[in-house]
């Protein structure tokens, strides 16, 4: 169980440091699962790099497409303004859908594919990720409100928000278990273990 001990200071770091987008928190609390990744935790550990991973996507997408995706316009034109090549482009809003499965997507391709490791298939783990990733912004701010962090105004549909966070997390911790997602990891694994 060391891996949830360090999972945990993780979050802690975050919250001391007081880093505004739980995308960041996410990054960082599977980055310090990685090294359990080849001890007796390794199942526990898998399974936050996997929670966090596809829980981050699709919570940020459930947040995306309560406000009708304006959330994703607003913060990609944000961050990609300083660069000629957004300047210049007649595409801001496919390359906003890049730059965002870039950010969000790719970590989720990668647990899949270069997981060394089998899944614990705890039903009760996804708690620690969907948690942490809930209460965030109350910790930071004392509001359950995502908006002042990202500098957004006129957001008030986080509570719906919250809600299908913890849906999606529970759901990513269903598939862990038993769907064709468990089946299509395993073919992974035991074609890797042939090559």
């Amino acid at each position: 169980m060391y891996v949830v001990v360090c999972y945990a200071m993780a979050t802690f770091f975050m919250y001391t440091i007081k880093f505004p987008t739980y995308t960041g928190w996410s990054r960082l609390q599977s980055i310090c699962c990685i090294p359990f990744l080849y001890t007796t935790d390794a199942p526990i550990a898998t399974d936050l790099i996997i929670l966090n991973s596809f829980g981050c996507l699709f919570s940020v997408h459930v947040f995306y497409s309560l406000s009708q995706y304006h959330i994703l316009h607003t913060l990609a034109s944000r961050s990609l303004q300083p660069y000629a090549f957004y300047q210049q482009s007649n595409h801001k809003k496919q390359l906003h859908y890049i730059a965002d499965f870039i950010l969000h997507g790719t970590p989720a391709c990668l647990c899949v594919f270069l997981n060394p490791t089998p899944y614990a298939y705890q039903s009760y783990v996804w708690i620690l990720p969907a948690m942490t990733h809930v209460t965030y912004p109350y910790f930071l701010t004392g509001s359950f409100n995502p908006a002042p962090l990202y500098k957004i105004t006129g957001y008030n549909a986080y509570k719906h928000g919250w809600f299908w966070t913890c849906v999606a997390y529970y759901g990513i911790s269903l598939c862990l278990r038993y769907t064709v997602l468990e089946k299509l990891l395993m073919n992974i694994k035991i074609h890797k273990e042939t090559i």
